[in-house]
């Protein structure tokens, strides 16, 4: 997935576990790990998803008012294969209390036809102290090569 750094210093790790290859679910799920007080603490994402939603893949980050936030893309067909999957819709989850527990937030809107998905975060770094992190994602099929003709839609939602 990706990493930040919290205010304290202490490392933010967002993983997936590709285990089962492209196929859910994975046997650990996506986990948020955060080194703090010289040891790993480790939280699994997919249940903080509604009822039926695996997560397929996604990116973290620490906002200014130190919430841990992962814009992440999640899937409700356990047996499909992921990448491209039209089920795949976007959501948020963020944390106050140091990536114990997450509160969630579907960002794309349904569409059973095409995929919501590939999402990125503002990340952290010099002169980004994040006071309103932006979600870009996208909405569009999977093709090969350069076929079919590009249809992809990029969407921004802000975080607040």
């Amino acid at each position: 997935g990706s990493l930040a750094v919290d205010a304290d210093g202490n490392v933010v790790a967002f993983t997936h576990d590709f285990g089962a290859g492209d196929k859910l679910p994975a046997p650990d799920g996506s986990l948020l790990s955060v080194f703090r007080n010289g040891r790993w603490h480790t939280t699994v994402l997919d249940p903080f998803l509604p009822a039926g939603w695996a997560v397929h893949r996604g990116n973290v980050t620490v906002d200014a008012r130190g919430r841990i936030l992962v814009a992440l893309d999640a899937t409700r067909d356990a047996g499909a294969h992921r990448w491209g999957h039209p089920s795949l819709e976007c959501f948020l989850l963020a944390s106050d209390d140091g990536g114990r527990t997450f509160a969630c937030a579907q960002l794309s809107e349904t569409n059973p036809d095409v995929p919501n998905w590939l999402p990125t975060i503002t990340r952290q770094g010099p002169n980004h102290d994040l006071r309103t992190p932006l979600v870009l994602y996208t909405q569009g099929i999977a093709g090969k090569g350069c076929a079919p003709e590009d249809r992809t839609k990029v969407y921004a939602v802000w975080v607040a």
